[in-house]
């Protein structure tokens, strides 16, 4: 293979953390300038660390072990500090909003500049160039906490161009963006694809990146393997599951009699003026699995810490049967002790069979495969929302578990897994999704929608392309 032209170039290339196992065993790769690839792969396949090893950061800050060839646009990685490497490529990671350092979006791209080129006037042009290719001059004067998912990741991206690098990799760019941020992201892609960047994306949620890449290709057991034929063959499915819909409508036409767990009435709330929740009702009965679907500031989460009884609305009233437990975006908050074993005493405390309650977590942990002694915030981003949901089920207590955006880094296999244990959970279930991915499923699921602080029933517009990504995932070389 001629490797001339190609602006990232790993050879037989080795890399684990620093007393750890080998996580990339022998990876070989070779993208060509302006070619945009996709790499998929369990959680903790090592998407992330290939990420931080061609940006640097996997030596250089972590430390780690690094054996074979890796130059990036001309440059060998293991030789070239980061802040030189950054010339030459960009990692957007997977939260945005932890690579601002200045509140205010212009102040933090002027001095990103600054401090890459050392002087006010280079500093400006390089400024006004990224905000005129990236489009966020009505972004420019805003706090970056004000930013929704998909402008955040525009501001960061035109961050990365202010040192105009000619490779750029998306950890998880999917990850917390709504309908509305995916196709928002999705045009950014083809604007930086037009501008001749090269594109590495690393995404649990790939099967919108489907249709757009030139390349697909699997990390599992630490290599690389190219998958591009296959992903050939479901890209025409895949475009048209993703401009399919399917009537859900079917699963709540029935009236119900089974006991009332949850019922709200006429819940109003706002905030500097406001208002998020216009006389919401909503009424949820034992064994329901229902789905609040809204773009990101609907008002989704507010609803969710009123319902569990975290928030007092401005007006309305709230009454649940039992106990509930709320588990919230940020799946870190959740968790409060220093150890898991600890976190499973902490929840059987309320339980009145304490001894069977401790029992029960004990199995719990071993089917998740999880060391008891680990601190949770050890644990990767699925594996606390697979504990969270697990530790619910423990208390005999609680009748109603609330999610918000569980759903979210997910592998879409482990979204379809997480789904099915809910439901077996034997719980009344309600989740917070900005996506329509889940809409639907499992069977017999209910969806409302949140829009303009109205909630109503949401009857069509369920996307099939969970159920139909978690097949490509198998036929993609099997567990996603």
């Amino acid at each position: 293979m001629n490797t001339d032209d190609c602006m990232v170039l790993l050879r037989d290339l080795w890399f684990r953390y620093r007393g750890g196992s080998w996580i990339l065993r022998g990876v070989n790769l070779c993208v060509r300038r302006g070619e945009s690839i996709l790499v998929v792969g369990g959680t903790g396949s090592g998407k992330t660390t290939l990420a931080r090893v061609l940006n640097g950061v996997a030596k250089w800050v972590y430390g780690g072990e690094f054996k074979g060839y890796a130059v990036v646009d001309g440059l060998r990685v293991d030789e070239t500090e980061p802040w030189l490497l950054a010339k030459r490529i960009h990692v957007v990671g997977q939260n945005p909003y932890m690579y601002f350092i200045d509140p205010l979006v212009r102040q933090d791209l002027e001095a990103y500049a600054y401090s890459l080129y050392g002087s006010r006037e280079l500093a400006c042009r390089a400024v006004r160039k990224a905000v005129e290719s990236m489009n966020i001059s009505g972004l420019l004067d805003k706090y970056f906490f004000e930013l929704s998912g998909g402008q955040a990741r525009r501001a960061l991206v035109a961050k990365s161009m202010i040192a105009g690098p000619e490779v750029i990799v998306f950890d998880e760019p999917l990850m917390w963006l709504d309908d509305n941020g995916v196709n928002e992201f999705l045009k950014l892609v083809e604007s930086l694809r037009f501008m001749g960047k090269t594109l590495i994306f690393m995404e649990h949620r790939f099967i919108q990146l489907l249709t757009i890449v030139d390349r697909v290709l699997i990390l599992r057991n630490g290599v690389l393997v190219d998958e591009t034929m296959e992903a050939h063959m479901l890209k025409h499915r895949a475009k048209s599951s993703l401009s399919r819909t399917v009537n859900i409508d079917g699963a709540h036409t029935v009236e119900r009699s089974d006991p009332v767990v949850l019922k709200a009435e006429d819940i109003w709330f706002n905030t500097n003026g406001v208002e998020l929740l216009k006389g919401v009702h909503l009424v949820a009965r034992e064994g329901d699995y229902t789905y609040i679907y809204g773009g990101n500031g609907s008002g989704k989460t507010t609803l969710l810490r009123i319902l569990a009884g975290y928030l007092k609305p401005v007006k309305g009233k709230v009454w649940r049967r039992g106990a509930a437990i709320y588990v919230p975006q940020n799946i870190h908050l959740f968790y409060t002790e220093e150890s898991v074993a600890r976190e499973i005493e902490n929840m059987c405390k309320a339980v009145g069979d304490r001894a069977a309650c401790l029992e029960k977590g004990k199995r719990v942990l071993e089917e998740l495969g999880i060391d008891p002694l680990l601190p949770p915030f050890n644990l990767s981003h699925g594996q606390m929302v697979k504990l969270a949901v697990s530790l619910a089920g423990l208390r005999d207590d609680v009748d109603l578990v609330l999610l918000d955006e569980p759903f979210s880094g997910l592998t879409y296999t482990d979204r379809v897994e997480l789904a099915e244990s809910l439901a077996r959970l034997g719980k009344t279930i309600l989740i917070a999704v900005s996506s329509r991915d889940m809409l639907g499923y499992p069977a017999g699921s209910r969806t409302y929608r949140l829009e303009n602080g109205v909630l109503q029933e949401y009857n069509q517009g369920a996307s099939p392309a969970t159920m139909y990504a978690d097949i490509a995932g198998k036929l993609l070389g099997g567990r996603e």
